[in-house]
């Protein structure tokens, strides 16, 4: 009687407590940035999956977790030019820029870009827009003059032509001025920071200073678009039509980059200075220098690690685990990050057994199964679900538990004698070789149960521990 009235007493103050307690979770909800994102997946961590971004493994277990980084975050001193899928952005419908002389054949202002912009190892935030199809990134002063002496092109990139320094091109003689067929605009798409600033040339004559030499109804409008990605500094050069005409110097075209010296330029192959038709195809340059990028890893919202490798952390406890990546680019610092929750299966490293006063002289038998609720009861971050799957064995020593030897069969009626009754309970869980054992003593009219435990993953031998002592965490 006295053993249940105890035994009901300490499940309310349990339940009492668990009720005040929030358990810190992990939040993955907020889907970051678009252009760079870092994650851990299961894939690459090969561990119990409990739910959703939560793991199980053995106390005290040392895991390594692996993230997995979607990075193109590279330093802009160089770059790599491949062809993409053609997907234009929409050719209405943005800002139209003004041009008011076909001589100097720049816009009327500078266009202010909504982001800074890293170009050949500088940081821009103006670009000044030419008609004939190329855009040149500049101070408010530098790198703004007409292409000298004539609207054809007449170098190869790289060049040192003041017209073409620092430059981003589909570089034609097309003649336009506001008030001709067709547009030039621009518009701005996605969401900070990762987007895109695109300048789109729209549907003009291929020779507008002759338009006999390219009739319309022979030669389709001319359009293509520029774009430049925020955070990753990516540019696109997409093409919808461009047509060589007429097949002579004045119908030459260039398509590529070219720094603000003139020295480093890059084409994609057969686009360089020449004659040459693009229907429906993209070009990207990427920046290809070193990584522009760093990780920090965190305990329960502490800074641990500054390491972009895998990460090693032994769980004692219940952890939550968070790998942050952080952008450096163009001046700027963006981040992303992804949560990760990893709990021991079972941890009896807190638990605390009250004395059981079996005070009935007549008393000659115990439940054992009273231990395994209070093991259970111990275990507040463990659902009930998970709970149930936990198998608890009973043995008369510990090698016997090590072993899985001389298992008590009769829990329900497990003898005691008068004075002290030590046996060993093995709690075992669904990872492999992965369980705790907890030592109990029964004091029969004079005692109650002391428990110590310690992990069992893989088998280790446990030290002998006083009687009366509290529970103490594995050291392994």
């Amino acid at each position: 009687y006295y053993i249940n009235l105890i035994i009901m007493f300490r499940k309310i103050l349990f339940f009492l407590l668990l009720s005040t307690v929030s358990v810190s979770a992990q939040d993955n909800s907020d889907p970051g940035p678009t252009c760079f994102d870092v994650k851990i997946l299961p894939e690459n961590n090969p561990y119990y999956l409990e739910f959703a971004d939560q793991y199980v493994v053995c106390k005290d277990q040392r895991v390594t977790i692996t993230p997995t980084l979607n990075v193109p975050l590279r330093r802009t001193n160089m770059y790599d030019v491949e062809q993409i899928p053609f997907n234009p952005y929409p050719v209405t419908g943005g800002t139209d820029i003004l041009f008011n002389t076909v001589d100097w054949r720049a816009a009327d202002g500078d266009i202010t870009l909504p982001f800074k912009f890293c170009y050949f190892d500088e940081t821009y935030e103006l670009i000044s827009v030419h008609s004939n199809g190329y855009i040149s990134f500049t101070d408010g002063f530098s790198h703004k003059a007409p292409n000298p002496g004539s609207n054809d092109p007449n170098d190869p990139i790289p060049t040192t032509n003041a017209g073409l320094t620092n430059t981003v091109m589909l570089f034609k003689h097309t003649h336009w001025v506001t008030g001709n067929r067709g547009s030039i605009s621009y518009r701005v798409y996605g969401e900070a920071p990762c987007r895109v600033f695109v300048v789109t040339y729209f549907d003009h004559l291929a020779y507008q200073l002759s338009p006999q030499f390219c009739p319309p109804n022979v030669i389709p409008g001319q359009t293509h678009q520029i774009a430049f990605h925020e955070t990753t500094n990516f540019i696109d050069i997409i093409v919808t039509q461009h047509n060589s005409c007429p097949l002579d110097n004045a119908g030459r075209a260039v398509m590529g980059i070219n720094n603000a010296t003139g020295t480093q330029g890059y084409a994609p192959p057969g686009r360089n200075l020449g004659l040459f038709d693009a229907v429906q195809e993209a070009w990207r340059f990427t920046p290809s220098g070193e990584s522009m990028y760093r990780m920090e890893w965190l305990v329960d919202g502490v800074v641990v690690n500054n390491s972009n490798a895998p990460f090693d952390v032994v769980i004692d406890k219940s952890k939550i685990i968070t790998a942050k990546l952080i952008a450096e680019t163009c001046e700027e610092e963006y981040s992303d990050k992804y949560e990760i929750r990893l709990r021991p299966a079972i941890d009896l490293g807190t638990i605390e057994l009250e004395r059981l006063i079996v005070c009935d002289k007549n008393q000659n038998t115990y439940d054992l199964n009273e231990l395994s609720q209070m093991v259970k009861d111990s275990q507040p971050d463990v659902s009930p679900e998970e709970l149930a799957k936990l198998k608890f064995l009973y043995y008369p020593t510990e090698d016997d538990a090590i072993d899985k030897t001389n298992q008590i069969r009769s829990p329900r009626e497990y003898p005691i004698n008068m004075g002290e009754n030590e046996l060993y309970i093995r709690v075992e869980t669904e990872i492999a070789d992965c369980f705790e054992i907890a030592k109990a003593v029964i004091i029969n009219t004079f005692g109650g149960i002391i428990a110590s435990s310690i992990l069992r993953c893989p088998k280790k031998r446990m030290s002998k521990l006083p009687l009366l002592s509290s529970v103490f965490p594995s050291k392994y």
